[in-house]
């Protein structure tokens, strides 16, 4: 298992020159940049962190950047990783593959500025990934700054989105309004027409699972519970399920089990999620 010790340390080309004038040449500068920002969660195991940047050109903010470091991941999350298929990928490197593939495959994806790995064989000492910040707003945030009725066509648009992700058998297994950011606010009103959507936290994609139907259901579970009442109303949830299934009626035998599905797993979603804020309530972390 331990066989063949190695380093890695790669930076886009579009981004060398800025790394380099902030003294991000090797991957020890990853681990011990200072951060902008920290994003801290209390279900977030301690190997993990994640943090934002701000490089600077000329003493001016050019762009930011979010930094995922991964230190000594237990043997318990690497035999996850190996039996998964990414024997020979750090944990980083998982992610960095989707995104990469996801990009082949036409779906935007975060780009990728830096990528730094240490492994013994299949096991991993430590690895991390910076990813440019993506433009626009997660649809999370954009459904707080438009709280009415969502646009029609906004409504479909997401649907094909979905549809399109899923079609070339990826699963997400976040699939939340927060993990889908809006290209540009000001343009996705009027006729929508450049709207467009980027996918983001993308470790822990799957692509042709077992039990597919059961994904499927759960991914437009988590979905259809993110999305506020106000914004979506029965009516426009039926519409997005016919433009993401491409279908006229939504009386057909199969569709209407996979509504079932989708009702009864954003109920559990839903109930699962009262008792983690009553934890949280109770324990006085309300982050």
């Amino acid at each position: 298992l331990s066989e063949k010790c190695g380093r890695t340390m790669w930076v886009s080309d579009s981004y060398r020159e800025l790394f380099s004038a902030n003294g991000l040449r090797a991957m020890d500068d990853l681990f011990e940049i200072e951060p902008d920002e920290k994003f801290e969660k209390a279900s977030l195991p301690g190997w993990r962190k994640r943090v934002a940047v701000d490089l600077v050109a000329s003493g001016e903010k050019v762009e930011r950047f979010y930094i995922k470091r991964f230190g000594k991941p237990p043997f318990s999350v690497q035999m996850k990783r190996i039996l998964s298929g990414h024997a020979f990928k750090s944990t980083a490197g998982v992610e960095k593959y989707w995104i990469e593939t996801l990009n082949r495959d036409g779906i935007s994806v975060p780009p990728i500025a830096a990528f730094g790995e240490e492994r013994c064989g299949v096991l991993e000492k430590r690895s991390v990934l910076a990813l440019a910040e993506v433009e626009g707003i997660s649809l999370e945030s954009w459904v707080k700054l438009h709280p009415d009725r969502a646009p029609r066509r906004l409504i479909e648009l997401l649907a094909n989105f979905a549809a399109r992700f899923h079609g070339l058998g990826y699963i997400h297994r976040d699939f939340y309004l927060c993990h889908i950011f809006i290209n540009r606010e000001d343009s996705c009103t009027g006729d929508l027409g450049d709207c467009a959507f980027t996918l983001i936290d993308l470790q822990r994609i799957m692509r042709n699972p077992i039990r597919r139907k059961r994904w499927l259901a759960r991914e437009l579970a988590q979905l259809n519970y993110s999305v506020p009442g106000p914004v979506a109303g029965l009516r426009d949830r039926l519409r997005f399920l016919k433009a993401y299934l491409s279908v006229s009626t939504l009386k057909r035998p199969k569709v209407r089990d996979l509504m079932s599905r989708i009702e009864a797993k954003t109920s559990r979603i839903a109930t699962h999620d009262r008792k983690l804020q009553a934890r949280k309530k109770d324990s006085g972390d309300l982050g």
